[in-house]
């Protein structure tokens, strides 16, 4: 009897550790799952045999609408800082740096520093300011193959060039090497259904109205070869920096006859149709001053900017509209975050054709001729077929 009491008692003592184990495993448990946090872990779906992953993703919304920052010629000052911090008020989803990150004197490494809280969401095109080591530095950081480059986010296609001479002069390698990127490029991302915007950016600017030293040999280019092309697959925005100022042309169309004076299509002061050519921006204000530079000087015609500022420091912000209809730039002054100018792209609604080329021309040309040939014979057998069917129906109305 004793014996089978004790018996008992280690059943019900097993049973009891047995329950606390359990108890206790499954609050480790509870304690130990909220660390392994969702934005860290991917779970494969439940039709996919891929393996779990835990490598962190970030994947790029779709049809929403969002926003990002542009800023050039920035330096290691406390100009640089203020704009950072400007920028990181207005939440962009992505930041475009113009370049000349760095200047005399400067080291990249300081710049790095400066633009933590935004480094990870940057794209850059390098300046005539960054040296061989600079650039080396900054290609390794952004993990960039070449200078120039292009990438997708969301409806937006955006597209670097590098604008050094060596890229611009057309005699040399790296600049027939650029442009026939930029022209096939260019021509997948207009046939893409799922872009909106095609958004070039690089450091040099297109539309100079003095030199001074400040250009260079071969920045005519930037409008003899590449402005025609970037009408022809219907870009609407251009971004650069290297004059330390805001400016923001008219649309422009390329002027075949004097490429120096591009064709004005719009003289409205903010609003613009997709259809009006290119509106280019200059937003050389990320830090660096004009003391020194070129204090009495913009770069830019007043016959093709309606909006000019030399002594600001800040960013361009653009908001893209989900459903591809919009774009609205604004400049942020890093003074108490005040806007210098706000203007806004609506996009037409009748798509425009790349512009044929002159053998397009030729071939279309004769596509008509033959096509009028042809109408012209099928109204002369029609013609026939009608005057036989009249003298038929005369010879019948005769037998009657």
């Amino acid at each position: 009897m004793n014996n089978n009491n004790n018996i008992l008692r280690l059943r019900q003592i097993a049973t009891g550790l047995l329950y606390t184990i359990l108890v206790f495993a499954a609050s480790c448990s509870l304690i130990i799952m909220p660390l392994i946090s969702a934005s860290n872990i991917v779970l494969a779906q439940e039709e996919d045999d891929s393996p779990i992953s835990a490598t962190p993703t970030t994947s790029t919304p779709t049809n929403a609408d969002f926003n990002f920052a542009v800023a050039g010629d920035w330096g290691c000052g406390s100009g640089a800082e203020d704009t950072v911090d400007n920028i990181e008020g207005k939440n962009p989803e992505l930041v475009l740096g113009l370049g000349d990150f760095t200047y005399s004197g400067d080291f990249v490494d300081c710049w790095f520093d400066i633009i933590q809280p935004i480094d990870s969401i940057m794209k850059i095109v390098i300046g005539n300011h960054e040296g061989e080591d600079e650039i080396e530095e900054l290609m390794n950081h952004f993990s960039l193959p070449e200078q120039y480059y292009s990438f997708d986010y969301q409806n937006v296609h955006f597209i670097a060039l590098a604008s050094e001479s060596e890229y611009l002069d057309i005699s040399m390698d790296k600049a027939k090497e650029q442009l026939a990127f930029v022209e096939s490029d260019l021509e997948k991302a207009y046939a893409n259904p799922n872009i909106d915007w095609i958004i070039p950016f690089f450091h040099r600017i297109m539309y100079a109205e003095v030199g001074g030293g400040l250009e260079d040999q071969f920045d005519h280019n930037l409008v003899d070869i590449y402005h025609p092309l970037f009408e022809k697959y219907g870009v609407n925005l251009i971004l650069e920096a290297h004059s330390h100022t805001y400016e923001r042309t008219y649309p422009l169309k390329f002027n075949s006859e004097d490429t120096e004076d591009p064709i004005v299509t719009s003289k409205d002061s903010s609003n613009y149709n997709s259809a009006d050519g290119l509106v280019i921006v200059t937003v050389g204000t990320a830090g660096v001053g004009t003391a020194g530079v070129f204090p009495t000087r913009l770069f830019i015609s007043d016959a093709l900017a309606p909006v000019q500022y030399r002594d600001l420091r800040g960013f361009l912000n653009v908001d893209v509209s989900s459903d591809g209809t919009t774009l609205v730039g604004t400049f942020y002054d890093n003074d108490g975050g005040e806007i210098k100018d706000q203007f806004t792209i609506t996009k037409s609604s009748t798509s425009s054709v790349p512009t044929a080329t002159v053998g397009e021309e030729e071939e279309n040309d004769n596509a008509d001729d033959q096509m009028a040939i042809e109408e012209e014979l099928d109204n002369e057998l029609l013609d026939d077929n009608n005057e036989d069917n009249e003298v038929s129906s005369s010879d019948g109305e005769n037998g009657n």
